[in-house]
């Protein structure tokens, strides 16, 4: 044909439609593009037809829209547009070497024409479903003409959920201005969108052929599509073929990595469709098939998956053995929430009738102390033991066990080993929280020795599958180092058990409170007398109000406040701490060892008390307590004041206001009633230690 033939040109391209949003970062590169070949390729619904016709309309050279087949020209200047592509890679070469000067050919399709060649020659500009994916602008600039604005986290989730597919969002723009709640709608909007379920059944997937729908639909429980997966899930054969069948569709499928054979992952809003379909079209096989995705995954190690697809299949007895099995390791770390929601997934009465399930929520519920929940969900779990299968028996009967002794432990010591044995016996869930209860057992019976080793064992066990118990096994080990003499130790453990709190958002279990109790006890004694107070009141708010504290626990609590506030010089906060303490030896007759602590604390708390008495001593501040160790030193009250970083006349009224209580009148006299106290050491201190203990 000569150049000066007619061509089909659009001479006057049509003009925007109605809210359609400029994709100016796109026609800027399609007007700079210097390639011969342009290729538009992405499944239905993603702007392919409009950028071009935005294009066409800026470019100054004419368009021709030539169908499937068609032919071009040697015109100079010219676009021509193919809407589906040429029939193969011998085809497009063809039509590339008949172009004239300044010409481009376009490649409008929802599949990839071949172009090995051209990528060679790196003579092709490609532009793909990634590049047409509304960008976190555009869609704000939608949602805005549409007059449904949201905020941030809305339309981040919105993003999230849409992946920037331009029909899609047109499709929530317009059920978001049809609601009294744009950030609602925008945080809920999903496939289950009356208009959104329509367009991906009558536009997305009715040109599909029947049978690829039906396998997608069966393989849309999984997260990625590879041979394997969709093999085992089916228990058939013919993945290999389906798949490849799949990426040429033109469905909204995305490749994932570059290995072969191929593995897919369908859009999110497709995946959740076709679910949805499967759940109503074919109850049956979703669960059939939920069962094997389960098994699949925990196959491959994804236990989580396992977890989420035998709750969707309503496999109460498989999502309570997985539960039960990771039940230790999510209610002693950070992930307390996600165990939560599987259990409430849960119908209502499973725990009534699944031991796992009824100590998965005693398990969820002991770190936090709600001992009422713990004890029905116990005691359900208890009356249904004997029907649990026999490869879960023993390790459901060493968790209740376990459990019972954690939440309760007025047994004593021996009820504390006797279940940690059980569960050592038993293996995991349990066994990092047995190596607690019997390193706590040993510790209240006076085996401080032999209370290392299994405590020892806990932080080794519970490092990395759950950091609360570890916590709570350094926090004991912390007591030890502080009452035998070892105050280094002591703070070095406990700093270490505060750091696990903080590092997996541990803070709000009740059961760290004997953790900041022992670091009360542990600054007070490194006269760090600040942070030690306000550590007592850190204990005392995070235990108020729960259903009770195990008396194993409790006493821990109790003694650890009371030599913090003992060592604060706060008398008769000691003596009330203490007089808790030994109220609870009382309770467990075996324990021993904490009931010797109690009585030497409760000696040093008569002597202090005594001698406050007969020099009508009053009690210190923890700025007064601060002061009194610097005057040793022989700094000056100006010196102290930089070590303190107040002023100096801060520290004279500090100083005079410790004479008073004292009862003195000079520094020595200072110095040797609160050596005589057990106030400071006797030892004097040189500056450098002052300050450094400052």
């Amino acid at each position: 044909m000569p150049a000066s033939a007619t061509l089909p040109l659009h001479a006057a391209p049509a003009p925007p439609r109605a809210g359609e949003i400029p994709r100016d970062r796109l026609t800027r590169r399609l007007l700079g593009a210097r390639e011969s070949v342009v290729v538009v390729r992405a499944p239905a619904g993603y702007g392919k037809s409009t950028l071009l016709a935005a294009w066409a309309r800026q470019d100054p050279r004419a368009f021709a829209w030539l169908p499937p087949g068609g032919v071009v020209t040697d015109a100079r200047d010219r676009v021509f547009v193919i809407d589906g592509g040429p029939a193969g890679a011998r085809d497009l070469t063809v039509l590339v070497r008949r172009l004239g000067p300044g010409s481009r050919l376009v490649v409008a399709s929802r599949t990839t024409p071949p172009l090995g060649r051209l990528r060679a020659q790196r003579d092709v500009l490609e532009i793909g479903p990634a590049d047409l994916a509304m960008t976190r602008g555009e869609v704000a600039r939608l949602l805005d003409e549409a007059n449904a604005p949201v905020g941030a986290a809305p339309l981040d989730a919105l993003q999230r959920t849409t992946e920037g597919w331009p029909a899609v969002l047109s499709l929530a723009a317009q059920s978001l201005g049809r609601s009294n709640d744009h950030a609602g709608a925008a945080q809920r909007f999903s496939a289950s969108d009356p208009y959104v379920a329509d367009y991906l059944a009558g536009d997305v997937l009715a040109a599909v052929p029947a049978r690829i729908v039906a396998f997608l639909r069966r393989c849309s429980l999984l997260d990625v599509l590879d041979v394997d997966r969709c093999d085992d899930l089916l228990s058939g054969h013919d993945a290999a073929a389906r798949l490849d069948e799949v990426s040429r569709s033109g469905l909204p499928v995305a490749t994932v990595g570059h290995g072969d054979p191929v593995r897919l992952r369908l859009h999110p809003l497709v995946g959740q469709f076709l679910r949805d379909e499967l759940r109503r079209r074919e109850p049956a096989s979703e669960r059939l098939l939920r069962r094997r995705a389960s098994r699949l995954y925990e196959a491959r190690g994804d236990v989580e998956a396992a977890v989420a697809h035998a709750v969707a299949g309503r496999d109460v007895a498989r999502a309570g053995d997985l539960l039960w099995r990771r039940a230790a390791t999510y209610a002693w770390d950070g992930r307390s929430t996600e165990l939560g929601r599987w259990l409430d997934a849960l119908p209502p009465a499973a725990a009534e009738r699944h031991a796992s399930v009824a100590l998965t929520v005693a398990m969820h519920a002991a770190p936090r102390l709600a001992l009422g929940r713990v004890d029905r969900a116990l005691a359900a779990a208890e009356a249904t033991l004997d029907d649990a299968p026999a490869r879960q028996a023993r390790s459901l009967r060493a968790g209740a066990c376990a459990l019972r002794a954690f939440t309760t432990g007025d047994g004593g010591a021996g009820t504390l080993r006797a279940a940690a044995a059980e569960g050592r016996a038993a293996g995991e869930p349990v066994g990092a929280l047995s190596c607690l209860l019997d390193g706590a057992g040993r510790m209240l019976a006076g085996d401080v020795a032999g209370a290392i080793d299994p405590l020892e064992a806990g932080v080794r066990r519970a490092f990395v599958v759950a950091p609360a118990i570890a916590a709570l096994c350094e926090a004991d080990l912390a007591l030890v180092a502080l009452c035998g003499g070892d105050p280094d130790e002591g703070l070095r453990r406990v700093e270490r058990a505060r750091a696990r709190v903080a590092a997996h958002g541990l803070g709000d279990r009740a059961t760290m409170g004997v953790i900041v109790a022992v670091a009360a006890f542990a600054g007070a004694v490194a006269g760090r007398f600040k942070q030690a107070s306000a550590d007592v009141q850190a204990t005392t708010a995070m235990l108020a109000g729960r259903d009770a504290v195990p008396p194993w626990l409790q006493v821990q609590v109790s003694f650890a406040l009371a030599r913090a506030l003992l060592r604060l010089s706060d008398v008769p906060g000691a003596r009330a701490w203490l007089s808790d303490a030994r109220r609870l030896t009382t309770r467990m007759p075996d324990a021993h060892g904490l009931a010797a602590w109690v009585g030497e604390a409760e000696v040093a708390l008569a002597t202090t008390a005594r001698r406050a008495e007969q020099e009508r001593v009053g009690v210190l501040t923890p700025a007064e307590l601060r002061v009194l160790r610097h005057l040793p030193s022989h700094l000056s009250c100006r010196e102290i004041a930089v070590v303190e970083q107040v002023s100096a006349n801060t520290i004279k009224s500090q100083v005079h206001a410790v004479y008073q209580k004292l009862g003195v009148a000079t520094r020595s006299a200072a110095v040797g009633r609160a050596v005589e106290l057990g106030l400071i050491e006797a030892a004097p201190r040189t500056p450098a230690s002052a300050q450094e203990a400052g």
